[in-house]
């Protein structure tokens, strides 16, 4: 049988075989949640789809469950949840999540070698391009660019669908032009991929230009997007009408390793690459006629075309941070094209040695043992996601913490620590689940950029959060506080907040605003004391107006800064309505905003009712503004009552109502929906007419282009390189090139890892990116490159002055100007930026610079005043524990710790806590023991279990003769007790938790192997560290 199948198709047979044998299918058809990075939150969208799957055409449907709800499917991509629903007619929806993640793996070695078919290659290229896109699925150096396995297990398998289709896309567009057909036929391709993911649609579109250089093909390009755009016009048209009401997400990746662009799997690429381009030039310098630079002379083109195919991805990553995108999106396309190129390139080279069957074996089994080097960490990570959430170690609290909130959406909202702790539940964003599995609506979400509400949103969480994921580099984050988050939370109607980490309980142990209610460790349940129980709140004060330009950035400061008692109602003049006539202008004070009361003539009752994409609201008071807590958008409608509706602070609706009751529904039947469901309807009946025509006989042999029919197709050899494309190239590497070299400037993380990393060659060391400098250089002073540094510096922080950046150009600045011994010139500018930005993040660590700076000044009194501002600092760093060395220094360690003894005995832990910390690092081993000792006991009083345990275990070890050590021993086995019994909680004593982890039949094989062969030490040190770095690199 298998010498009927010819060596291309063997090969290709060989690759998908060893991709499907790498995963473990009996997990893959486990009813359980895949769990990983992003992957078990897109679920959320799995199960609204699946309730409506019959309304695809469509898809958009308002979501109450985060970011105060938002229009599910207007700003992501419907059709891998579309096909979820479908599976899921056969099998669990669960069990179907798992399979349309695979889609975006599996089809890939196939849609290489039919991209590369359609290209015109044959023999054994097609199957070379399989082959080596196995290395391609297998890296693991960027794990979340997209396109690979690990990205896909991320979260990113809408993506690597689109990305699929992409591929199959490029080939089938060439073979259309080439070959003189329609590319009417590409176009059902290309709308399919819209519907999965936007990057590959975009690098499709740019890549077809390369076709409009020969202008014949201008008309044909454009109706090829034409009649795309029309296939998805249903979904395309409102995503764009409506895209001014999401919020823009851009990112620049900073690259820590040219392996992350060139990882070594992809090396044999790059070879092969390079082999093509030296045939190439060769062929250009050297043929047997010479080229001619005319227009229109042709020559072999469709490497011409995957190089232009790579140019454009290169033009979209150096260009995406102007157009508000996510510049590491387009690499993917790049690191595809080096491995079509390389097929190619080894393809010729192996066709042209002797015996080339040999060396075709020899070069595919080293592709195979290439890509196999990185099965053990593709394994733990295929291991951890389809394994599912039900097995992980913290499966039994997480269930537990949904089944105590339990609720439904009209109970108040919950509130989560952003804590990797939460990664041992399947997920660091776990909890993005409770409207699943608890019923109840939470703050945060998977899709981000739907809401108006997601930066505030953000915000909040900052304020909640040791390590918050902040997101938005645009905006401003705070420090933990969870007293100034109260009544943030009040105003987004939270009433519970899950507590991970020891150091927000203690925070919250020890606020007037919070109430510890439940506990499942680690997870601890707090009731907020003053929390409302409804969506929807009387004003009590009249709001203030401003105009709709630049009304974001005005709300968030609003948020950051104001009471929150007076909204701002957002209307320009010539708004419709008469309410915002009479209301005063906001004079962008946020913190002197006047307070009128509203005139009642008694107490206004008013109850909202959520359902699905609508809201009913009652009221007592016709005509008194009610501020309704769920995200503005413009396609709410009154469609019972009458009111008027408008967006208020910080992104909610004001509804003015006129009469009791008013109900809202969120309206995709009317408008730009419409408009776009006749244009998809239009298009379909144009196409299925120009199908009918072509097969009537007296037009069959119409031509598609001037001088083609059917039946005189033009070959690929013959879509020529021209002047116009020569051109198109170098404008391309001129962009890219000038874009690339001025992108650390338009972007706040990059610059400030540019001037980081200036100052750490001339320090001639290595610092890490928390915004803190080394001891003192002699040389820094006078180096005239220190003052480029602080350019730099100013630079970040006059373009960046709102970005959450902001903290730390401002505490590296201070930093190098406290080695250049500029403490004159450090204290007033640090001292006025603590000041105005109250919510800051370097609170503790500007605070120590400022004390270090007075005492350079011989100032010991406001030495004395900003260490003890420190010590009260929190959360805790290396600053706070200088900052208490640093004041033991001058009052005297036995006066510290009377301090600390006082702050202690009035329930101050934190405070005390950070002092007992400094005291343990003294280099006076008396006064380390007993700063130690004392470090212990506060841990003990705060529940810090394992953190007491660890102390409690040191201490006795170095004074093991010390009166106290009976006691010690007794608090820690009192320690060892408690966290055994918080690990048996945990567990359960029943586990719900999937069957025992598997592997594929290739890891399996590999590990068999491995017992036998020399190199197994190898691969069970690459096993190890592919569990190690699973929990962090998931949370991609």
């Amino acid at each position: 049988m298998f010498q009927k199948i010819k060596t291309p198709l063997l090969l290709l047979l060989i690759s998908e075989t060893l991709l499907i044998l790498l995963f473990p299918w009996s997990l893959v058809f486990e009813p359980t949640l895949a769990a990983g990075g992003d992957t078990p939150s897109h679920f959320i969208a799995a199960v609204a789809m699946n309730r409506s799957l019959f309304a695809f055409f469509s898809p958009v449907t308002w979501i109450h469950g985060a970011y105060a709800g938002f229009p599910l499917f207007l700003q992501y991509f419907p059709l891998p949840f579309a096909l979820m629903a479908l599976i899921s007619k056969a099998v669990s929806l669960q069990v179907a999540f798992k399979l349309v993640t695979l889609l975006g793996i599996i089809p890939l070695p196939a849609a290489v070698y039919l991209c590369l078919r359609y290209l015109g290659y044959r023999q054994n290229i097609p199957a070379i391009g399989a082959l080596l896109s196995l290395p391609f699925l297998l890296m693991t150096d960027n794990k979340i660019f997209g396109g690979n396995i690990c990205s896909t297990l991320a979260g990113e398998f809408a993506f690597s669908i689109s990305f699929i289709l992409y591929i199959i896309f490029t080939g089938k567009l060439y073979a259309d032009i080439s070959r003189g057909k329609s590319p009417l036929g590409s176009s059902a391709i290309e709308a399919l991929t819209a519907l999965s993911h936007g990057y590959p649609l975009l690098q499709s579109i740019m890549g077809s230009f390369y076709f409009i250089l020969w202008g014949r093909n201008l008309r044909n390009i454009f109706k090829l997007h034409a009649a795309a755009a029309g296939l998805v016009a249903f979904w395309l048209l409102p995503l764009l009408w409506r895209m001014p009401w999401n919020t823009t997400y851009s990112y620049c990746w900073h690259f820590e390793s040219w392996k992350e662009i060139a990882p070594p799997l992809l090396w044999p690429s790059f070879a092969g690459t390079l082999i093509l381009g030296g045939s190439s030039i060769h062929k250009l310098f050297w043929p047997e006629r010479r080229f001619s630079f005319v227009f229109k002379t042709p020559i072999d083109c469709p490497e011409l075309y995957l190089l232009w195919q790579f140019g454009v991805a290169l033009l979209g990553f150096s260009l995406a941070s102007f157009a508000g995108l996510v510049d590491m999106r387009f690499l993917p396309f790049a690191q595809i094209m080096l491995v079509l190129m390389g097929a190619v390139g080894w393809g010729r080279l192996i066709s042209g040695l002797p015996r080339p069957n040999f060396w075709l074996a020899g070069f595919c089994a080293g592709v195979v043992a290439i890509a196999l080097t990185r099965a053990a960490v593709v394994d733990s990570w295929i291991q951890w996601n389809y394994s599912g959430m039900e097995s992980k170690p913290l499966w039994n609290s997480y269930l537990r913490v949904n089944d105590y909130l339990s609720g439904d959406q009209n109970s108040p909202r919950v509130v989560y620590e952003h804590n990797d702790i939460t990664n041992d539940t399947g997920s660091i964003r776990a909890f993005e689940l409770l409207p699943y599995y608890s019923g109840r609506s939470t703050l945060e979400g998977l899709y981000m950029q739907s809401s108006l509400n997601s930066p505030f949103i953000f915000y909040i969480q900052s304020e909640l959060s040791k390590s918050p994921s902040a997101p938005f580099p645009q905006y401003y984050f705070s420090r933990p506080d969870p007293d100034r988050a109260a009544k943030r939370l009040a105003l987004f109607n939270v009433s519970q907040v899950i507590a991970v980490s020891d150091d927000i309980s203690n925070t919250l142990d020890s606020s007037p605003f919070y109430e510890l209610r439940m506990s499942f460790p680690p997870f601890r349940i707090y009731r907020l004391r003053r929390s409302g129980d409804s969506y929807v709140e009387p004003l009590k004060f009249r709001p203030l107006r401003i105009p709709s330009k630049n009304w974001k950035k005005v709300q968030f400061e609003w948020f950051r800064r104001s009471s929150l008692s007076v909204p701002l109602v957002v209307a320009s003049e010539g708004s419709p309505g008469e309410f915002w006539k009479n209301l005063q202008a906001y004079d962008g004070d946020p913190e002197h905003i006047p307070e009128v009361p509203v005139q009642i003539s008694q107490k206004i009752r008013a109850n909202a009712v959520l359902g699905d994409s609508r809201i009913t609201i009652d009221t007592s008071e016709p005509g008194h503004p009610l501020w309704i807590k769920v995200s503005y958008h413009p396609d709410w409608r009154i469609t019972e009552g009458a009111g008027e509706l408008y967006l208020a602070s910080p992104a909610f609706m004001l509804l003015v109502p006129k009469t009791s009751r008013v109900v809202l529904t969120f309206d995709t039947g009317s408008g730009v929906y419409l408009w776009g469901k006749i244009l998809f309807f239009i298009t379909v009946l144009v196409l299925i007419f120009k199908a009918l025509l072509a097969r009537l006989p007296h037009v069959r042999h119409i031509r598609i282009l001037p001088g083609l029919t059917r039946y005189n197709p033009i070959r690929s050899s013959k879509i020529g390189i021209n002047a116009w494309l020569f051109a198109a190239f170098a404008l391309i590497a001129a962009i890219t090139l000038g874009s690339i070299s001025t992108r650390n400037h338009h972007d706040p993380v990059l610059l400030y890892y540019l001037a980081t990393g200036k100052f750490e060659k001339i320090e001639g060391i290595k610092s890490g990116p928390d915004g803190s400098a080394s001891e003192d250089s002699p040389a820094i002073a006078q180096s005239p490159e220190t003052l480029s540094v602080l350019d730099l510096l100013d630079e970040g922080i006059a373009k960046f002055g709102r970005s959450s950046m902001l903290d730390f150009f401002m505490l590296y600045k201070a930093s190098v100007m406290s080695k250049m011994k500029k403490w004159d010139q450090l204290r007033p500018i640090l001292e006025d930026f603590l000041k105005k930005n109250p919510d800051n993040r370097i609170n503790a660590e500007g605070l120590t610079l400022l004390g270090e700076a007075s005492l350079k000044m011989n100032q010991t009194v406001d030495a004395e005043r900003f260490f003890r501002q420190a010590l009260s600092s929190w959360p805790e760093d290396n600053s706070i524990k200088q900052a208490g060395l640093h004041l033991a220094e001058i009052l005297g360690c036995d006066t510290i710790f009377e301090t600390a003894r006082g702050l202690l005995a009035s329930g101050k832990y934190i405070e005390a806590h950070n002092i007992y910390r400094a005291l343990s690092l003294s280099e006076d081993k008396k006064i380390a023991d007993k700063g130690l000792a004392s470090l212990a006991c506060c841990s003990f009083y705060m529940n810090r279990w394992q953190e007491a345990s660890d102390l409690f275990t040191q201490w006795p070890a170095d004074n093991s003769d010390a009166p106290q050590s009976a006691r010690v021993q007794a608090d820690l086995r009192q320690c060892r007790t408690i966290i055994d019994k918080n690990i048996e909680w945990m567990t359960g004593a029943n586990p719900q938790s999937a069957s025992p982890a598997r592997h594929g039949l290739i890891v399996r094989f590999l590990d068999w192997a491995a017992q036998i062969l020399p190199w197994h030490a190898d691969r069970v040190n690459q096993k190890q560290y592919g569990e190690q770095v699973l929990s962090d690199e998931q949370q991609g």
